[in-house]
This record gives structure tokens, C-alpha cells and sequence, in this order.
């Protein structure tokens, strides 16, 4: 791996899925425009065969991922939202996720989240999943992720 190789990169979005309702309404409650939105039944990519088995809302976070903490990723996210009261009005059977995915590709990666962001997460309802992917004695970084 070369000096200007990435050390790690951090994705991070905020996921609402299991609604009934147009993706609109959910951009509507909200006050922020999706990065992403699909079907039950739409094609995960173009070319894949695997489909999504509900419906789904996505905002990816704004920040670099490859010069962004985790912990900076999921505040620049959780600061785009004007009123977090909003996920309250979420129709019901509304999930929250917000979800955090790290590669380490010379080191092994690790999270950490302050007491602040996970009061935020869970005064939205939000479920955290996170991934760690440590490629660290790969030969050349996953770009593709």
C-alpha cells in the first residue's frame, strides 16, 4: 500500500424502513431529502438479483468518509435533521436505523460514540448497527464499499 493510501474510511447513514406509506411522506415528516429511497420488491443494485423486502428512507452523512471519525460522521448526520421530534411522527411500523460501517485498511478500526450522540439516537427511536471490516494485511484497499 502506498503512502497516500486511505487509512480507514467511515459510511454512515440514517435508514428508516417497514412504512407503509410513500417515501415522500417520509421525506415530508422529516424536513430533509433522502440520499436513497426504494420498494418492496425493487433491486438492491441495477444488476443484482437480491431485492429489498420493504420499503426504505435513506440519508447518507455529508462528511468525507475517508477523513471523518465515526463519531463526527454520525453527528454531521444526526445535524441535518431541524426538529428530532419529527421520528415521533414516523407512521407506524416505522423503523430507525442509523448505521455505521468502518474499514480499516491499515489498521484495525474501532468506534466510539460519546454519551451525547447515543442520547440523541435513542431520543429518535433509533436502532445503531455498526460493521467493522478490518483489511488491514489485505493487499489493496475494498474501494467499492
Amino acid at each position: 500500500m502506498n503512502e497516500d493510501a486511505q487509512t480507514y474510511k467511515t459510511v454512515t447513514r440514517l435508514m428508516v424502513h417497514d412504512f407503509e406509506c410513500e417515501a415522500t411522506s417520509i421525506t415530508e415528516i422529516l424536513g430533509v431529502q433522502p440520499t436513497k429511497t426504494w420498494k418492496t420488491g425493487d433491486r438492491v443494485l441495477p444488476q443484482a438479483i437480491n431485492v429489498y423486502h420493504q420499503n426504505g428512507w435513506m440519508k447518507e452523512s455529508p462528511v468525507d468518509p475517508g477523513h471523518t471519525t465515526p463519531e463526527e460522521s454520525i453527528a454531521a448526520l444526526l445535524a441535518l435533521f431541524p426538529d428530532p421530534s419529527a421520528f415521533a411522527q414516523l407512521p407506524r411500523p416505522s423503523q430507525v436505523e442509523v448505521s455505521s460501517t468502518l474499514f480499516g485498511y491499515t489498521e484495525r478500526p474501532y468506534f466510539s460514540l460519546s454519551a451525547r450522540y447515543l442520547a440523541q439516537l435513542g431520543a429518535i427511536g433509533a436502532d445503531l448497527d455498526l460493521d467493522v471490516y478490518d483489511l488491514s494485511n489485505s493487499s489493496e484497499p475494498d474501494t467499492e464499499a
